[in-house]
């Protein structure tokens, strides 16, 4: 059930994560798994932070210390980079800039490098946040690079749309429809469909 949650986390399946967090949360108390229970409640907290509520930061920030006494390291990295977006949206910008440092660290530790990508793209919006746009273009290609190695299409459709994004704001429409037209067309519909929607809008914005 955890591992759905993460998973479905990733993918943005909010209502899924919702759903495994209601069920895991009163059986990991019951039974005392403190573990996966102090895993659901990073969780948990996630989704308190993604629906506004900054006081949040503090009860993630008590779960994962809880969760980092147990030596416990799987799935620390995305849970730490979907709170550092969802602390970055709420304008806890040094909050979420010392969260990502953090999942970065776990990473290189653990060679946990499925979230690399994710990592990257959270790192471009932390230098968008600072106005550092040569930082933010570094910081996608390398998402795009790191995607494309693991051969992590919906890793590369994010990185390519957060890209055509900032070209656009650019002035370089053709580049950006060069980069995500192909990635676009080599996903299945079906797949990641929030993405596939999101660069198919950004597609015909482009070229109408």
């Amino acid at each position: 059930m955890c591992i759905r949650a993460v998973f479905s986390l990733a993918d943005r399946d909010y209502v899924t994560v919702e759903r495994c967090v209601a069920k895991l949360l009163p059986i990991t108390e019951e039974y005392n798994l403190k573990l996966w229970f102090s895993l659901a409640l990073m969780i948990k907290e996630f989704l308190a932070a993604r629906n506004g509520d900054s006081s949040s930061f503090q009860r993630f920030a008590s779960a994962d210390e809880l969760l980092t006494a147990t030596k416990f390291k799987m799935f620390m990295p995305i849970l730490r980079i979907e709170f550092s977006r969802s602390l970055l949206a709420l304008g806890l910008t040094g909050e979420a800039a010392d969260l990502a440092d953090k999942a970065h660290e776990m990473i290189m530790q653990t060679s946990e490098r499925w979230p690399l990508s994710d990592l990257h793209r959270l790192q471009a919006s932390l230098a968008k946040a600072d106005n550092n746009l040569e930082a933010v273009e570094e910081h996608l290609h390398a998402a795009l690079d790191v995607a494309r190695h693991q051969g992590a299409k919906m890793w590369e459709l994010r990185a390519a749309i957060d890209l055509a994004s900032l070209w656009r704001d650019a002035g370089r429409t053709e580049d950006a429809i060069a980069l995500l037209q192909p990635i676009y067309d080599c996903i299945d519909e079906g797949d990641c469909p929030e993405d596939r929607a999101i660069a198919q809008t950004m597609i015909v914005a482009f070229t109408s």
